[in-house]
């Protein structure tokens, strides 16, 4: 009987999902806070905030510390509003979030909104708030190391490296999107002409499909540079499509996409796709790729260059 209870407290604990708690102002922040929440739907953590408080019986400010309570990493977002003032403490809710994660020993991630970053005068305080602001910020200087930013995608990308760090590498995993951002990159091996799909998950490239580019196969117009990987699952079997729209305005789909390549390519693409997936270092990818003996088909040398140019594709 204990060894079955340690066996479900041990699956409850390693099949949850880190929580992250972010604080800040909103009305003035608003942009970089939609970014983040966007962007973290395709990262398995579960991102907490205002946007989720709904209705309860609560005061806010109870509702705002419960959430830090409940959460494993807080992330501290300051722009140049105080915010709202909790009228027992005469704290703002920022301030006192912060405060209740430092005392609940939380890991915190702070990120000050660079001093030339633009913002409407309507967001910038003044008068007693300012120093309110102020001497908040000279705390979080003096006791943490802290980021600056200017846009919402570079504050977006820093909080998800930093919250990287924080987290086991086997529990934070990237979730793919039925629809993914594509390139499509046109190669040579030997006299043959090829092609590669990248698919982007978060601005990175997340999995690659290539092949010869026969022309019943693949009827797509040579001036085609982008487009997007449709994953679909048809009568139990996992399909992908690329989608791309033509220079008319017409929205085109190239269906079964995997079934069009040769497998026996494929299997080296599925490695690298698995490195991908990963979330592995870009030029560990490509020392991979350098490194694959490919028995298959000649002038491998030729895919292998065509791969990298197509993973490294700006």
């Amino acid at each position: 009987m204990f060894k079955s209870l340690a066996i479900i407290i041990f699956l409850a604990y390693v099949t949850m999902k880190t929580k992250v708690f972010i604080s800040s102002t909103f009305s003035d922040l608003e942009k970089y806070r939609t970014h983040i929440w966007e962007f973290f739907k395709s990262v398995d953590l579960k991102i907490t905030g205002m946007e989720n408080f709904g209705s309860n019986k609560r005061r806010a400010i109870e509702t705002c510390l419960k959430e830090v309570e409940d959460c494993d990493i807080y992330v501290g977002i300051i722009g140049y509003r105080y915010g709202s003032i909790d009228e027992d403490s005469l704290k703002s809710f920022t301030q006192l979030e912060y405060e209740e994660a430092k005392r609940l020993n939380k890991e915190i991630l702070i990120y000050l909104m660079h001093e030339r970053a633009l913002t409407f005068p309507v967001f910038v305080d003044t008068g007693e708030s300012a120093d309110r602001l102020k001497k908040f910020k000279e705390t979080l200087l003096s006791e943490h190391t802290v980021s600056h930013f200017k846009e919402s995608e570079e504050l977006t990308l820093k909080i998800y490296n930093d919250v990287k760090k924080l987290i086991p590498k086997s529990k934070l995993k990237l979730v793919r999107q039925r629809s993914l951002k594509a390139k499509v990159t046109w190669f040579y091996v030997g006299s043959e002409r090829w092609i590669a799909f990248i698919g982007y998950l978060n601005g990175k490239p997340y999995e690659i499909f290539t092949g010869f580019a026969d022309e019943e196969m693949f009827p797509i117009p040579q001036d085609i540079e982008t487009g997007r990987i449709i994953r679909e699952i048809k009568k139990e079997e996992l399909v992908y499509s690329f989608q791309f729209i033509d220079k008319y305005g017409y929205e085109n789909v190239l269906g079964g996409l995997m079934h069009k390549f040769n497998r026996q390519v494929q299997k080296y693409s599925d490695i690298i796709n698995t490195l991908l997936q990963e979330d592995t270092d870009s030029s560990l990818v490509n020392d991979v790729v350098d490194k694959m003996e490919i028995f298959e088909f000649t002038n491998s040398s030729d895919w292998k260059k065509g791969v990298k140019v197509a993973l490294n594709k700006k």
